[in-house]
């Protein structure tokens, strides 16, 4: 099963959560350029800049509105582009507005449109802040990664991103080893994961680093995340490690 397959429908496709979110995406990228689909890549927030080699990446300088016809120009001639506004030492590309992943997707006839619209300093599993994630509105789909090898990590700034806020809102103490139900509970939390999806979006959520050797671990956050799942938001659940991919029954 291809990834994209295994992600159902939806053009345009917002990544959130915890570690291999750019990973995730620009192997979506690849994926639907080699089927003859037609790509941007963006984020909201700021992503590593892709070698110019691999993707061509296009900088949106003054205002937004007189770029479309430019870009409906540079989608046809390249096939799949990276946009965003400026390039900060360090080779990190800062992002666009919600609002302009919207009108891209309104205006361009890109068949699939991934952005990633958060951040997590590397860390496998995090707690939003107030003002996170930052998801476009008209997002069709929102896949929520989490690294699996915070199962059984120390809840500590090593292993989550915000640890303090985490240990708060679950009333963890600092130093705890994180459980599958903690996962769990952090995800469906009201202030955390799943508190800006776009109710029309569906939501799937990727473990990722999954190898032979932790399906069962898988499984659990599976069970425990489906478990918690009151409201029924969680359309799918997949293990991966990016190079395969499986449904997990549950």
């Amino acid at each position: 099963m291809t990834l994209l397959e295994a992600l159902g429908p939806g053009r345009l496709i917002s990544i959130i959560g915890g570690g291999g979110k750019t990973t995730l995406m620009f192997a979506l990228a690849r994926e639907a350029r080699a089927a003859g689909r037609t790509v941007i890549s963006t984020t909201t927030t700021k992503i590593r800049v892709p070698p110019p080699s691999v993707l061509k990446t296009i900088l949106l300088k003054g205002e937004f509105s007189a770029w479309i016809g430019k870009l409906k120009g540079q989608l046809r001639e390249e096939g799949q582009i990276t946009l965003g506004r400026e390039i900060l030492p360090g080779e990190k590309l800062i992002g666009l507005e919600p609002g302009q992943v919207d009108l891209i997707a309104e205006e361009l006839p890109a068949d699939l449109i991934l952005v990633e619209a958060d951040g997590a300093a590397g860390r496998s599993l995090k707690a939003h802040a107030a003002r996170e994630p930052v998801i476009p509105s008209k997002s069709e789909l929102v896949i929520l990664v989490i690294g699996i090898d915070c199962l059984g990590a120390e809840l500590d700034d090593r292993a989550v991103h915000r640890a303090a806020l985490f240990s708060e809102r679950l009333g963890l103490p600092m130093g705890s080893r994180i459980t599958a139900e903690d996962v769990a509970a952090v995800v469906h939390h009201p202030e955390a994961y799943l508190a800006k999806v776009p109710e029309t979006a569906r939501v799937l959520v990727l473990l990722n680093k999954v190898d032979d050797l932790r399906q069962k671990e898988a499984r659990g956050i599976a069970a425990a995340l489906r478990r918690g799942d009151t409201r029924g938001r969680l359309d799918r659940i997949l293990a991966a490690e990016l190079r395969r991919v499986e449904l997990i029954p549950v």
